[in-house]
Protein backbone atom coordinates (compact mmCIF):
# COMPACT_ATOMS: atom_id res chain seq x y z
CA UNK A 1 0.00 0.00 0.00
CA UNK A 2 1.43 3.38 -1.02
CA UNK A 3 1.60 6.33 1.37
CA UNK A 4 -1.29 7.97 -0.50
CA UNK A 5 -3.43 4.83 -0.39
CA UNK A 6 -2.78 4.61 3.34
CA UNK A 7 -3.94 8.21 3.75
CA UNK A 8 -7.19 7.38 1.92
CA UNK A 9 -7.78 4.36 4.12
CA UNK A 10 -7.11 6.35 7.29
CA UNK A 11 -9.57 9.02 6.20
CA UNK A 12 -12.28 6.44 5.64
CA UNK A 13 -11.81 5.25 9.20
CA UNK A 14 -11.88 8.71 10.76
CA UNK A 15 -14.87 10.17 8.90
CA UNK A 16 -17.73 10.53 11.35
CA UNK A 17 -21.26 9.45 10.64
CA UNK A 18 -23.36 12.46 11.49
CA UNK A 19 -27.07 12.92 11.77
CA UNK A 20 -27.69 16.61 12.42
CA UNK A 21 -31.20 17.99 12.37
CA UNK A 22 -31.30 19.48 8.89
CA UNK A 23 -34.92 20.38 8.53
CA UNK A 24 -35.87 20.42 4.86
CA UNK A 25 -32.69 20.11 2.73
CA UNK A 26 -34.32 22.33 0.12
CA UNK A 27 -34.14 25.26 2.54
CA UNK A 28 -30.36 25.29 2.65
CA UNK A 29 -28.46 27.98 0.72
CA UNK A 30 -24.73 28.39 0.23
CA UNK A 31 -25.11 32.18 0.06
CA UNK A 32 -28.08 32.87 2.37
CA UNK A 33 -27.73 36.66 2.12
CA UNK A 34 -27.79 36.84 -1.68
CA UNK A 35 -30.44 38.91 -3.44
CA UNK A 36 -33.47 37.19 -5.01
CA UNK A 37 -32.16 37.88 -8.52
CA UNK A 38 -28.67 36.55 -7.74
CA UNK A 39 -27.36 33.59 -9.71
CA UNK A 40 -26.87 31.88 -6.34
CA UNK A 41 -30.53 32.27 -5.34
CA UNK A 42 -32.74 29.27 -4.79
CA UNK A 43 -34.71 27.90 -7.72
CA UNK A 44 -38.22 29.39 -7.87
CA UNK A 45 -40.09 26.11 -7.31
CA UNK A 46 -39.68 23.31 -4.80
CA UNK A 47 -39.43 19.72 -5.93
CA UNK A 48 -42.89 18.76 -4.67
CA UNK A 49 -44.38 21.65 -6.65
CA UNK A 50 -42.76 20.42 -9.85
CA UNK A 51 -43.71 16.80 -9.09
CA UNK A 52 -46.63 16.48 -6.65
CA UNK A 53 -46.07 12.69 -6.48
CA UNK A 54 -42.33 12.94 -5.82
CA UNK A 55 -42.63 10.82 -2.64
CA UNK A 56 -43.37 7.83 -4.88
CA UNK A 57 -39.86 8.05 -6.28
CA UNK A 58 -38.05 7.35 -3.03
CA UNK A 59 -38.20 3.75 -4.19
CA UNK A 60 -37.04 2.90 -7.71
CA UNK A 61 -37.69 -0.47 -9.43
CA UNK A 62 -34.35 -2.15 -10.16
CA UNK A 63 -35.79 -3.40 -13.46
CA UNK A 64 -35.34 0.12 -14.88
CA UNK A 65 -31.59 -0.55 -14.87
CA UNK A 66 -31.32 -3.85 -16.71
CA UNK A 67 -34.55 -4.74 -18.53
CA UNK A 68 -34.23 -5.06 -22.30
CA UNK A 69 -37.89 -4.11 -22.64
CA UNK A 70 -37.23 -0.91 -20.68
CA UNK A 71 -34.27 -0.19 -22.94
CA UNK A 72 -36.49 -0.47 -26.03
CA UNK A 73 -39.06 1.83 -24.48
CA UNK A 74 -36.33 4.38 -23.64
CA UNK A 75 -35.32 4.55 -27.28
CA UNK A 76 -38.84 5.24 -28.51
CA UNK A 77 -40.16 7.34 -25.64
CA UNK A 78 -37.12 9.15 -24.25
CA UNK A 79 -34.18 9.43 -26.64
CA UNK A 80 -36.25 10.26 -29.72
CA UNK A 81 -37.84 13.23 -27.91
CA UNK A 82 -35.13 14.86 -25.79
CA UNK A 83 -32.23 17.20 -26.52
CA UNK A 84 -28.90 15.34 -26.36
CA UNK A 85 -25.41 16.84 -26.32
CA UNK A 86 -23.53 15.80 -29.47
CA UNK A 87 -20.28 17.75 -28.99
CA UNK A 88 -18.51 21.11 -29.09
CA UNK A 89 -18.79 23.78 -31.78
CA UNK A 90 -15.01 24.21 -31.54
CA UNK A 91 -14.67 20.82 -33.26
CA UNK A 92 -16.32 22.23 -36.40
CA UNK A 93 -14.69 25.66 -36.61
CA UNK A 94 -14.41 25.95 -40.40
CA UNK A 95 -16.85 25.26 -43.22
CA UNK A 96 -16.69 21.57 -44.08
CA UNK A 97 -15.39 20.50 -40.67
CA UNK A 98 -17.37 17.56 -39.29
CA UNK A 99 -17.43 14.85 -36.63
CA UNK A 100 -19.34 11.61 -36.20
CA UNK A 101 -21.63 11.26 -33.20
CA UNK A 102 -22.76 7.72 -32.41
CA UNK A 103 -25.67 7.48 -30.02
CA UNK A 104 -27.33 4.21 -29.13
CA UNK A 105 -28.37 2.61 -32.46
CA UNK A 106 -28.02 5.77 -34.55
CA UNK A 107 -25.05 7.62 -36.02
CA UNK A 108 -24.99 11.30 -36.98
CA UNK A 109 -22.79 13.64 -38.98
CA UNK A 110 -22.34 17.02 -37.29
CA UNK A 111 -21.01 19.47 -39.88
CA UNK A 112 -20.48 23.19 -40.34
CA UNK A 113 -22.39 23.66 -43.58
CA UNK A 114 -21.59 27.35 -43.92
CA UNK A 115 -19.99 30.07 -41.84
CA UNK A 116 -23.06 30.54 -39.65
CA UNK A 117 -24.70 27.11 -39.75
CA UNK A 118 -24.01 23.80 -38.01
CA UNK A 119 -26.22 20.93 -39.17
CA UNK A 120 -26.83 17.41 -37.94
CA UNK A 121 -27.68 14.61 -40.39
CA UNK A 122 -28.29 10.90 -40.06
CA UNK A 123 -25.06 9.20 -41.07
CA UNK A 124 -26.62 6.97 -43.69
CA UNK A 125 -26.74 6.74 -47.49
CA UNK A 126 -30.27 6.82 -48.89
CA UNK A 127 -29.44 4.10 -51.37
CA UNK A 128 -28.81 0.93 -49.33
CA UNK A 129 -27.97 2.20 -45.86
CA UNK A 130 -24.18 2.36 -45.83
CA UNK A 131 -22.82 4.80 -43.28
CA UNK A 132 -21.34 7.78 -45.11
CA UNK A 133 -18.52 8.54 -42.69
CA UNK A 134 -16.52 5.94 -40.80
CA UNK A 135 -13.75 8.05 -39.30
CA UNK A 136 -14.31 10.07 -36.14
CA UNK A 137 -13.90 13.50 -37.77
CA UNK A 138 -12.69 15.41 -40.79
CA UNK A 139 -11.65 18.88 -41.95
CA UNK A 140 -12.75 21.01 -44.89
CA UNK A 141 -15.03 18.49 -46.58
CA UNK A 142 -16.69 19.60 -49.81
CA UNK A 143 -19.10 16.68 -49.86
CA UNK A 144 -19.88 13.28 -48.38
CA UNK A 145 -19.47 10.33 -50.74
CA UNK A 146 -20.75 6.85 -50.05
CA UNK A 147 -17.87 4.37 -50.09
CA UNK A 148 -20.15 1.64 -51.49
CA UNK A 149 -21.68 3.03 -54.69
CA UNK A 150 -20.41 6.66 -54.73
CA UNK A 151 -23.65 8.54 -54.18
CA UNK A 152 -22.72 12.06 -53.04
CA UNK A 153 -24.19 14.80 -50.84
CA UNK A 154 -23.19 18.43 -50.26
CA UNK A 155 -22.31 19.64 -46.76
CA UNK A 156 -25.79 21.16 -46.42
CA UNK A 157 -27.29 17.69 -46.95
CA UNK A 158 -28.47 18.27 -50.53
CA UNK A 159 -28.12 15.33 -52.90
CA UNK A 160 -25.33 16.04 -55.39
CA UNK A 161 -25.02 12.77 -57.29
CA UNK A 162 -26.93 9.55 -57.86
CA UNK A 163 -24.40 7.37 -59.65
CA UNK A 164 -25.85 5.89 -62.87
CA UNK A 165 -29.16 7.61 -62.23
CA UNK A 166 -30.58 6.36 -65.54
CA UNK A 167 -30.49 2.76 -64.25
CA UNK A 168 -33.07 3.49 -61.53
CA UNK A 169 -36.79 3.48 -62.21
CA UNK A 170 -37.88 7.18 -62.03
CA UNK A 171 -40.34 6.57 -59.19
CA UNK A 172 -37.46 5.39 -56.96
CA UNK A 173 -35.76 8.76 -57.13
CA UNK A 174 -38.70 11.15 -57.12
CA UNK A 175 -38.94 11.54 -53.34
CA UNK A 176 -36.58 13.41 -51.00
CA UNK A 177 -33.04 12.12 -51.47
CA UNK A 178 -31.38 14.76 -49.27
CA UNK A 179 -29.74 13.54 -46.09
CA UNK A 180 -32.08 12.99 -43.19
CA UNK A 181 -31.82 16.05 -40.98
CA UNK A 182 -32.28 16.26 -37.21
CA UNK A 183 -32.85 19.39 -35.16
CA UNK A 184 -29.66 21.08 -34.02
CA UNK A 185 -29.06 23.90 -31.53
CA UNK A 186 -25.85 25.54 -30.35
CA UNK A 187 -25.66 27.02 -26.86
CA UNK A 188 -22.53 27.99 -24.94
CA UNK A 189 -20.37 26.31 -27.57
CA UNK A 190 -22.25 23.02 -27.02
CA UNK A 191 -24.07 21.33 -29.92
CA UNK A 192 -27.37 19.65 -29.01
CA UNK A 193 -29.50 17.51 -31.32
CA UNK A 194 -33.07 16.25 -31.15
CA UNK A 195 -34.54 13.47 -33.29
CA UNK A 196 -38.19 14.45 -32.77
CA UNK A 197 -40.12 15.71 -35.78
CA UNK A 198 -41.42 18.70 -33.84
CA UNK A 199 -39.44 18.94 -30.57
CA UNK A 200 -39.91 21.34 -27.69
CA UNK A 201 -37.70 24.32 -28.66
CA UNK A 202 -34.35 24.15 -26.90
CA UNK A 203 -34.77 27.54 -25.20
CA UNK A 204 -38.09 26.33 -23.76
CA UNK A 205 -36.77 22.88 -22.83
CA UNK A 206 -33.75 24.35 -21.01
CA UNK A 207 -35.22 26.14 -17.97
CA UNK A 208 -34.47 29.91 -18.34
CA UNK A 209 -33.41 30.33 -14.69
CA UNK A 210 -30.77 27.61 -14.90
CA UNK A 211 -29.71 28.75 -18.35
CA UNK A 212 -29.14 32.31 -17.10
CA UNK A 213 -27.02 31.08 -14.20
CA UNK A 214 -24.84 28.93 -16.45
CA UNK A 215 -24.34 31.60 -19.09
CA UNK A 216 -22.23 33.60 -16.62
CA UNK A 217 -19.43 31.09 -17.23
CA UNK A 218 -19.34 31.93 -20.98
CA UNK A 219 -18.63 28.34 -22.01
CA UNK A 220 -18.43 29.36 -25.66
CA UNK A 221 -14.99 30.74 -24.75
CA UNK A 222 -13.71 27.55 -23.10
CA UNK A 223 -11.65 24.84 -24.81
CA UNK A 224 -11.11 21.09 -24.54
CA UNK A 225 -8.06 19.85 -22.60
CA UNK A 226 -9.07 16.20 -22.21
CA UNK A 227 -11.58 13.90 -23.90
CA UNK A 228 -12.15 10.28 -22.82
CA UNK A 229 -14.77 7.65 -23.65
CA UNK A 230 -14.81 4.88 -21.03
CA UNK A 231 -16.60 1.58 -21.66
CA UNK A 232 -18.49 0.81 -18.46
CA UNK A 233 -20.08 -2.54 -17.47
CA UNK A 234 -23.20 -0.83 -16.17
CA UNK A 235 -26.40 0.77 -17.38
CA UNK A 236 -26.15 4.46 -18.25
CA UNK A 237 -28.47 5.32 -15.34
CA UNK A 238 -26.30 3.45 -12.83
CA UNK A 239 -23.45 5.66 -13.99
CA UNK A 240 -25.51 8.85 -13.97
CA UNK A 241 -26.74 8.24 -10.40
CA UNK A 242 -23.17 8.32 -9.08
CA UNK A 243 -22.81 11.98 -10.00
CA UNK A 244 -26.17 13.22 -8.77
CA UNK A 245 -25.41 13.26 -5.04
CA UNK A 246 -22.67 13.99 -2.50
CA UNK A 247 -23.82 11.30 -0.08
CA UNK A 248 -21.04 8.97 -1.30
CA UNK A 249 -18.13 11.41 -0.99
CA UNK A 250 -17.00 10.55 2.55
CA UNK A 251 -16.65 6.85 1.71
CA UNK A 252 -15.81 6.76 -2.01
CA UNK A 253 -13.70 9.95 -2.06
CA UNK A 254 -12.56 10.31 1.56
CA UNK A 255 -9.84 12.79 0.57
CA UNK A 256 -12.63 15.13 -0.56
CA UNK A 257 -13.79 15.87 2.99
CA UNK A 258 -10.58 17.83 3.58
CA UNK A 259 -11.79 20.73 1.44
CA UNK A 260 -15.47 20.04 0.74
CA UNK A 261 -18.54 20.34 2.93
CA UNK A 262 -20.28 17.24 1.64
CA UNK A 263 -23.23 17.26 4.03
CA UNK A 264 -24.60 20.74 3.44
CA UNK A 265 -25.25 21.55 -0.20
CA UNK A 266 -27.79 23.60 -2.08
CA UNK A 267 -30.31 21.62 -4.12
CA UNK A 268 -32.22 23.42 -6.86
CA UNK A 269 -34.84 21.89 -9.12
CA UNK A 270 -36.13 23.21 -12.42
CA UNK A 271 -38.70 22.42 -15.09
CA UNK A 272 -38.21 19.47 -17.47
CA UNK A 273 -36.04 17.41 -15.11
CA UNK A 274 -33.05 19.76 -14.82
CA UNK A 275 -31.33 20.38 -11.48
CA UNK A 276 -28.42 22.04 -9.73
CA UNK A 277 -26.38 21.02 -6.70
CA UNK A 278 -23.97 23.60 -5.27
CA UNK A 279 -21.14 21.99 -3.31
CA UNK A 280 -19.17 24.26 -1.00
CA UNK A 281 -15.41 24.20 -1.58
CA UNK A 282 -12.82 25.62 0.78
CA UNK A 283 -14.76 24.34 3.77
CA UNK A 284 -13.95 21.16 5.72
CA UNK A 285 -16.67 18.53 6.02
CA UNK A 286 -18.71 18.39 9.20
CA UNK A 287 -17.56 14.77 9.36
CA UNK A 288 -14.08 15.97 10.40
CA UNK A 289 -13.14 17.05 13.90
CA UNK A 290 -10.36 19.54 13.05
CA UNK A 291 -11.71 22.79 11.59
CA UNK A 292 -8.67 24.90 12.35
CA UNK A 293 -5.70 23.32 10.54
CA UNK A 294 -5.03 24.44 6.97
CA UNK A 295 -4.51 21.04 5.32
CA UNK A 296 -2.86 20.39 1.96
CA UNK A 297 -6.16 20.27 0.04
CA UNK A 298 -7.17 23.68 1.38
CA UNK A 299 -3.70 25.03 0.59
CA UNK A 300 -4.14 24.02 -3.05
CA UNK A 301 -7.50 25.79 -3.31
CA UNK A 302 -6.00 28.87 -1.69
CA UNK A 303 -3.07 28.98 -4.11
CA UNK A 304 -5.52 28.67 -7.04
CA UNK A 305 -7.38 31.70 -5.70
CA UNK A 306 -4.27 33.77 -4.99
CA UNK A 307 -4.31 33.40 -1.19
CA UNK A 308 -0.96 32.71 0.50
CA UNK A 309 -1.58 29.85 2.97
CA UNK A 310 1.71 30.57 4.76
CA UNK A 311 0.63 34.08 5.81
CA UNK A 312 -3.10 33.34 6.21
CA UNK A 313 -4.25 34.13 9.75
CA UNK A 314 -7.69 32.52 9.70
CA UNK A 315 -8.99 29.03 10.50
CA UNK A 316 -9.93 26.32 8.01
CA UNK A 317 -13.56 27.44 8.22
CA UNK A 318 -12.56 30.89 6.91
CA UNK A 319 -10.76 29.68 3.78
CA UNK A 320 -13.82 29.69 1.50
CA UNK A 321 -14.57 33.38 2.11
CA UNK A 322 -10.90 34.32 1.74
CA UNK A 323 -10.73 32.59 -1.66
CA UNK A 324 -13.87 34.37 -2.83
CA UNK A 325 -12.50 37.77 -1.86
CA UNK A 326 -9.13 37.10 -3.47
CA UNK A 327 -10.63 36.11 -6.82
CA UNK A 328 -12.97 39.08 -6.70
CA UNK A 329 -9.96 41.35 -6.19
CA UNK A 330 -8.18 39.85 -9.22
CA UNK A 331 -5.42 38.12 -7.23
CA UNK A 332 -5.78 34.67 -8.81
CA UNK A 333 -2.58 33.51 -10.58
CA UNK A 334 -4.63 32.56 -13.64
CA UNK A 335 -5.21 36.17 -14.71
CA UNK A 336 -8.90 35.77 -15.47
CA UNK A 337 -11.76 38.23 -15.22
CA UNK A 338 -14.30 36.80 -12.77
CA UNK A 339 -16.65 39.79 -12.75
CA UNK A 340 -19.55 37.87 -14.36
CA UNK A 341 -19.44 35.08 -11.78
CA UNK A 342 -21.51 35.01 -8.61
CA UNK A 343 -19.96 34.68 -5.16
CA UNK A 344 -20.61 30.94 -5.12
CA UNK A 345 -19.28 30.44 -8.65
CA UNK A 346 -15.95 31.94 -7.56
CA UNK A 347 -15.12 28.97 -5.33
CA UNK A 348 -17.81 26.28 -5.24
CA UNK A 349 -18.50 23.35 -7.55
CA UNK A 350 -21.76 23.67 -9.46
CA UNK A 351 -23.09 20.27 -10.49
CA UNK A 352 -25.83 20.94 -13.04
CA UNK A 353 -27.84 18.14 -14.63
CA UNK A 354 -29.56 18.67 -17.96
CA UNK A 355 -32.11 15.92 -18.42
CA UNK A 356 -31.75 13.20 -19.46
CA UNK A 357 -28.03 12.30 -19.64
CA UNK A 358 -25.78 15.34 -19.22
CA UNK A 359 -24.03 16.65 -16.13
CA UNK A 360 -21.85 19.77 -15.97
CA UNK A 361 -19.48 19.77 -12.99
CA UNK A 362 -18.15 23.32 -12.96
CA UNK A 363 -15.49 25.25 -11.09
CA UNK A 364 -14.40 28.81 -11.80
CA UNK A 365 -11.65 27.82 -14.29
CA UNK A 366 -12.27 24.14 -15.12
CA UNK A 367 -15.40 22.19 -16.07
CA UNK A 368 -16.05 18.46 -16.25
CA UNK A 369 -18.65 17.65 -18.93
CA UNK A 370 -20.17 14.21 -18.34
CA UNK A 371 -22.31 12.33 -20.85
CA UNK A 372 -23.87 8.98 -19.97
CA UNK A 373 -24.36 7.18 -23.29
CA UNK A 374 -26.53 4.05 -23.55
CA UNK A 375 -25.11 1.02 -25.34
CA UNK A 376 -26.67 0.29 -28.72
CA UNK A 377 -28.07 -3.10 -27.64
CA UNK A 378 -26.99 -4.14 -24.13
CA UNK A 379 -28.66 -2.52 -21.08
CA UNK A 380 -25.76 -3.78 -18.92
CA UNK A 381 -23.22 -1.65 -20.82
CA UNK A 382 -22.76 2.06 -21.46
CA UNK A 383 -20.17 4.68 -22.37
CA UNK A 384 -19.04 7.31 -19.90
CA UNK A 385 -17.89 10.24 -22.04
CA UNK A 386 -16.00 12.93 -20.15
CA UNK A 387 -14.70 16.17 -21.62
CA UNK A 388 -12.58 18.53 -19.53
CA UNK A 389 -12.86 22.21 -20.48
CA UNK A 390 -10.57 25.04 -19.42
CA UNK A 391 -11.47 28.71 -19.67
CA UNK A 392 -9.85 30.51 -22.59
CA UNK A 393 -7.13 32.93 -21.59
CA UNK A 394 -6.28 31.01 -18.44
CA UNK A 395 -2.68 31.82 -17.60
CA UNK A 396 -0.57 28.92 -16.36
CA UNK A 397 2.92 30.42 -16.21
CA UNK A 398 2.67 30.70 -12.42
CA UNK A 399 0.37 27.78 -11.56
CA UNK A 400 -1.92 25.19 -13.14
CA UNK A 401 -5.38 24.61 -11.64
CA UNK A 402 -5.30 22.02 -8.88
CA UNK A 403 -8.28 20.09 -10.28
CA UNK A 404 -6.58 19.35 -13.60
CA UNK A 405 -3.97 16.85 -12.51
CA UNK A 406 -5.10 15.64 -9.10
CA UNK A 407 -8.79 15.25 -9.88
CA UNK A 408 -9.01 14.66 -13.65
CA UNK A 409 -5.62 13.20 -14.49
CA UNK A 410 -4.47 15.86 -16.96
CA UNK A 411 -0.73 15.38 -17.38
CA UNK A 412 1.35 18.18 -15.83
CA UNK A 413 3.31 18.57 -19.07
CA UNK A 414 0.26 18.75 -21.33
CA UNK A 415 -0.37 22.02 -23.15
CA UNK A 416 -3.73 23.36 -21.94
CA UNK A 417 -3.63 26.62 -23.90
CA UNK A 418 -6.26 25.44 -26.37
CA UNK A 419 -3.90 25.62 -29.35
CA UNK A 420 -4.17 21.87 -29.95
CA UNK A 421 -7.28 19.79 -29.41
CA UNK A 422 -6.27 16.60 -27.55
CA UNK A 423 -7.15 13.27 -29.14
CA UNK A 424 -10.13 11.35 -27.81
CA UNK A 425 -9.05 8.40 -25.68
CA UNK A 426 -10.99 5.12 -25.63
CA UNK A 427 -10.57 3.25 -22.35
CA UNK A 428 -12.13 0.76 -19.92
CA UNK A 429 -12.66 0.95 -16.17
CA UNK A 430 -9.56 -1.24 -15.72
CA UNK A 431 -7.44 1.65 -17.03
CA UNK A 432 -9.84 4.57 -17.30
CA UNK A 433 -7.27 7.40 -17.54
CA UNK A 434 -9.82 9.83 -16.10
CA UNK A 435 -7.97 10.73 -12.90
CA UNK A 436 -8.19 9.70 -9.27
CA UNK A 437 -11.61 11.11 -8.39
CA UNK A 438 -13.54 9.72 -11.36
CA UNK A 439 -11.72 6.41 -11.23
CA UNK A 440 -12.89 5.97 -7.64
CA UNK A 441 -16.46 6.39 -8.90
CA UNK A 442 -16.01 3.97 -11.78
CA UNK A 443 -14.76 1.22 -9.48
CA UNK A 444 -17.99 1.50 -7.49
CA UNK A 445 -20.31 1.72 -10.52
CA UNK A 446 -19.42 -1.70 -11.91
CA UNK A 447 -20.01 -3.30 -8.52
CA UNK A 448 -23.29 -1.44 -7.99
CA UNK A 449 -24.70 -2.59 -11.31
CA UNK A 450 -23.98 -6.22 -10.48
CA UNK A 451 -25.75 -5.81 -7.15
CA UNK A 452 -28.81 -4.14 -8.67
CA UNK A 453 -29.80 -7.49 -10.17
CA UNK A 454 -29.64 -9.31 -6.84
CA UNK A 455 -32.77 -10.91 -5.41
CA UNK A 456 -31.62 -9.53 -2.07
CA UNK A 457 -32.87 -6.06 -3.04
CA UNK A 458 -36.44 -7.28 -3.44
CA UNK A 459 -36.65 -5.34 -6.69
CA UNK A 460 -36.24 -1.79 -5.35
CA UNK A 461 -33.62 0.85 -4.59
CA UNK A 462 -34.16 3.28 -1.68
CA UNK A 463 -33.27 6.97 -2.00
CA UNK A 464 -32.57 9.40 0.83
CA UNK A 465 -33.32 13.10 0.82
CA UNK A 466 -29.64 13.67 0.00
CA UNK A 467 -30.45 11.83 -3.25
CA UNK A 468 -33.30 14.08 -4.33
CA UNK A 469 -31.76 14.73 -7.71
CA UNK A 470 -32.09 11.02 -8.49
CA UNK A 471 -35.69 11.15 -7.28
CA UNK A 472 -36.33 14.07 -9.65
CA UNK A 473 -34.65 12.27 -12.55
CA UNK A 474 -36.96 9.30 -12.20
CA UNK A 475 -40.05 11.47 -11.74
CA UNK A 476 -39.30 13.14 -15.09
CA UNK A 477 -38.16 9.87 -16.68
CA UNK A 478 -41.45 8.24 -15.66
CA UNK A 479 -43.43 10.97 -17.46
CA UNK A 480 -41.65 10.09 -20.69
CA UNK A 481 -42.04 6.36 -20.20
CA UNK A 482 -45.75 6.85 -19.61
CA UNK A 483 -46.10 8.95 -22.81
CA UNK A 484 -46.98 12.04 -20.78
CA UNK A 485 -44.23 14.08 -22.47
Amino acid sequence: MTKFEQMIEDLRKTNRQINPVLGDPEDFMVEPNCKPDSLDAKSPKRLNELYPDIAHFRKIPTEFYYSRDVKEQEWEKLWKKTWVLAGRASDVKEVGDWFKFDFERESFIIVRSDENTINAFYNVCKHRGNQLVHEESGKGAKSFICSYHSWMWKCDGEIARVTDRNTFAPELLCDDLNLGKVHCHVWGGFIFINMAKDPVPFDEYFDPALKRALEAYQFENWHIVKDVKVSVPANWKTNLDAFAEMYHLHQTHPQGVLATDDHFGQYDFYNNGHSRMIVQRGRISQRQEDHNTINDALRSLMLDAGVDPDTFQGSADEVREACQKSRRQGLSPFGRDYSRLSDSQLIDTWSCSLFPNLNLNINSDIALIQRFIPHESDPDQSVYHITILAADGIRTDKRRPFFLEFTYGVSPDQDISGNDRPKTLYTTIEDSQVGLLLDQDLQQIGQVHKGIKSAGLNGVLRLSEQERRIQQFFAEYYLYMQDQK
